[in-house]
């Protein structure tokens, strides 16, 4: 499995898996003096049992990650991260 979910907070996601994990990783560049500069590499950032479980991660960083300054603006924030989400994981 490989998903890419787009920019959470500044980072750019994708979900990959393994036979025990479900992997989020973020999307790096490698720099100008590195062998491949501008190679894109992904960076495993979180390990999880379930689906479910890396979902709400996501959900929660794009809380950390907002600028909402009320609960109205929050909610929507949070409403369109799951609508993100629910839109790249259609089809599994």
């Amino acid at each position: 499995m490989r998903i890419k979910i787009g920019k959470i907070g500044g980072k750019e996601y994708v979900v990959t898996s393994d036979e025990l994990n479900i992997i989020l990783n973020v999307k790096k560049k490698r720099g100008e003096e590195s062998k491949n500069p501008g190679e894109e590499y992904l960076v495993p950032d979180a390990y999880f049992s379930s689906l479910t479980d890396c979902i709400q991660y996501l959900v929660e960083a794009a809380v950390r990650a907002s600028t909402a300054s009320s609960l109205t603006k929050l909610a929507e924030d949070i409403a369109e991260i799951k609508k993100t989400i629910k839109e790249k994981l259609k089809g599994l």
